[in-house]
């Protein structure tokens, strides 16, 4: 249904397999989505339409320069004519190239998804363990929403915290810290465990969202 629509109506395919951590979606976001084009206000379908273009040219497996963190590009089979069942098995061929690449297993990896009648980002993800500081991240800052593999980063809404209610920044300019961190505390301090579970994300993250999207890969 979902490759009939990008057909049909043209639009991007989007998707996050999510295996461990704990469930930040939206019950409509655990399915496969297609967003129409055109995604933006400008005379592109989609913010990243010309860099993809051009890399998917220069071969059938690439990255995206502008992404530093591990991903692939793989371009999708074309032939003249082909009918909707036809474009879904050469998607889903596609898919199964990706996962190959990223060393995965069908059911077995994290990853977000984006995809075209013509071409298909994939990138990993690492889900924390529950019960880790790393996990408390994950609850208040969990991987970004698909459609920003093709330039649309939504980010979720960050209250201030200190340091930056003072106006200053966390330390070494992170994204993510924690009150341990920040504050100095020893680890033999009777308060490092409660102080290191408790995170403070940078609302820096809305002028660096390259660095937001790629923080969940390992």
């Amino acid at each position: 249904a979902a490759v009939e629509l990008l057909s049909q109506v043209g639009g991007v395919a989007v998707w996050s397999a999510i295996r461990g951590g704990s469930e930040f979606r939206h019950p409509l976001e655990t399915h496969l989505q297609v967003l129409p084009f055109p995604q933006t206000g400008s005379p592109l379908r989609y913010p990243l339409e010309f860099l993809i273009d051009r890399c998917v040219r220069e071969g059938p497996i690439s990255t995206l320069p502008c992404f530093p963190f591990e991903h692939f590009l793989l371009a999708v089979p074309q032939s003249d004519g082909a009918k909707p069942a036809e474009m879904a098995k050469s998607i889903a061929t596609t898919y199964d190239s990706a996962l190959t690449k990223l060393q995965g297993i069908r059911q077995g990896a994290s990853r977000l998804l984006c995809f075209t009648t013509t071409w298909m980002l994939v990138m990993p993800l690492t889900p924390p363990e529950p019960g880790t500081p790393e996990h408390e991240v994950w609850l208040k800052l969990p991987p970004l929403h698909p459609c920003a593999l093709c330039g649309i980063a939504i980010c979720p809404e960050i209250d201030q915290t200190f340091p930056e209610t003072a106006g200053g920044q966390l330390r070494q300019q992170r994204l993510v810290s924690s009150r341990a961190e920040e504050e100095g505390i020893p680890e033999d301090a009777p308060e490092y465990s409660l102080a290191r579970n408790e995170v403070r994300i940078s609302r820096q993250i809305y002028d660096r969202p390259l660095e937001t999207l790629g923080f969940w890969v390992k």
